[in-house]
């Protein structure tokens, strides 16, 4: 329940004209990004103001825990109740961030629950259940729809078990979610699977120098860089962070920084190609979108489409190149009309008797644009038994079709 200073607080702090400015930039990108960590407070605040208030991105905080295990610097509050507390907090914060939440615990009565500080990852996967938070994280991944995870910490000894587990649970998820035969129950609740096209680490020490990491941090691949300051409020946006993060009363959280953060390395772990920004390979807009679409469009319909004939006249090369690639042997063609009693052809071309006009009407009377000459009438090999010819007149838009006629029907052949 808010009090009148904290209604008060809210409204100073969100005038009209902010909050259409923040729901209007959401309409410069299509992407979503999810940071993923175990308690409140563990997201990326700055960089998560910098892709949501700087680039427009819609920012989704996946947290796996309450924080109900954790310290309290306000006051008495312990387990169910400092749950509580600090998710209210983790509400206030993604509040100030623009930002969405995914909770994948839900208290200290749910398996995935704060215990208290852990070593080690897969400790901490058996006690909340491996298969359990892979699922609650698959079925976010079907659910919210991310183009790009982030986990906020490593999976390296030294690190937070916790933190250990939620960053290897969220890798593990991301194969699951695309899968279509993995957790079909989410089916039924109209989920589809889902492929998160970039899967990222931090490529720095600690989350952040928070903790001692005792094996060095993977390569940068691609570092986000804050260029200027947030239009509409004039703050950087690590300021921006900081702001949000002083809503983590409880642990103590939301600094002044004479110096902001303006760099945010990550290494690419799941993803193609080489980049120089985070949008790269991605269709970041709606004009992206649609051109992306258009050409898909375009592409089967231009395969399905049979091409036309191509005039021979205006394209000097077009007849010879497509008349030798059609015929397997241009010399075994039918013989000419001028003589009907003519001896087989030594390929096996029966006489012109042999052949009587097709039923299908002529498709261009005046073809002579087309295909002068002999080549209005293609001829291919077919199985012997079908006529006493090897041949049977194949032209896409025939002028003149001949089809084989039964032996019966054949008038006899004189020899000369």
């Amino acid at each position: 329940m808010l009090t009148a200073r904290n209604r008060l607080a809210r409204r100073k702090s969100r005038p009209a004209i902010v909050a259409l400015h923040r729901a209007l930039s959401r309409l410069t990108s299509t992407l979503t990004v999810m940071n993923t960590g175990a308690h409140p407070d563990d997201e990326q605040s700055g960089m998560l103001a910098l892709l949501r208030f700087g680039m427009g991105m819609r920012v989704i905080v996946a947290c796996s825990t309450r924080g109900e295990g954790g310290q309290n610097t306000l006051g008495p509050e312990r387990t169910g109740a400092l749950g509580i507390l600090r998710s209210r907090e983790m509400e206030e914060a993604a509040r100030e961030l623009d930002a969405d939440i995914v909770w994948l615990g839900h208290g200290p009565d749910d398996a995935v629950h704060d215990f208290g500080f852990s070593k080690s990852g897969p400790d901490t996967l058996a006690r909340w259940g491996k298969d359990r938070i892979i699922e609650r994280l698959v079925r976010a991944y079907r659910q919210e729809r991310p183009d790009i995870v982030i986990p906020t910490f490593l999976d390296v000894p030294g690190q937070h078990g916790h933190h250990r587990a939620m960053t290897e649970a969220a890798e593990t998820a991301i194969a699951l979610a695309a899968d279509p035969a993995a957790y079909p129950e989410h089916f039924a609740a109209g989920l589809t699977p889902r492929r998160v096209a970039k899967y990222y680490l931090p490529a720095r020490s600690g989350g952040g120098d928070t903790y001692d990491d005792e094996v060095p941090p993977p390569p940068a691949t691609l570092t986000i860089t804050a260029s200027g300051s947030d239009p509409l409020t004039g703050a950087s946006y690590d300021t921006l962070g900081e702001f949000s993060r002083a809503y983590h009363a409880s642990q103590n959280m939301g600094h002044w920084r004479a110096e902001p953060q303006t760099a945010w390395p990550l290494h690419l772990k799941l993803g193609d190609g080489a980049e120089d920004d985070i949008r790269a390979n991605l269709p970041a807009n709606l004009t992206e979108i649609a051109a992306l679409l258009a050409s898909s469009a375009a592409a089967p319909a231009a395969r399905q489409t049979p091409p036309l004939p191509m005039p021979s006249r205006l394209f000097p090369m077009a007849r010879p190149l497509w008349v030798r690639w059609t015929l397997p042997n241009p010399r075994s063609r039918p013989p000419k009309r001028r003589s009907r009693n003519r001896k087989p052809h030594r390929s096996g071309i029966a006489s012109r008797a042999n052949w009587s006009r097709s039923t299908q009407p002529s498709l261009r009377q005046a073809d002579s644009m087309f295909w002068p000459g002999w080549s209005q009438q293609i001829w291919r090999p077919v199985a012997a038994a079908s006529s006493r010819s090897g041949w049977e007149n194949v032209m896409p838009q025939p002028v003149r079709c001949w089809r084989p006629i039964s032996a019966q029907a054949t008038p006899p052949m004189k020899a000369r």
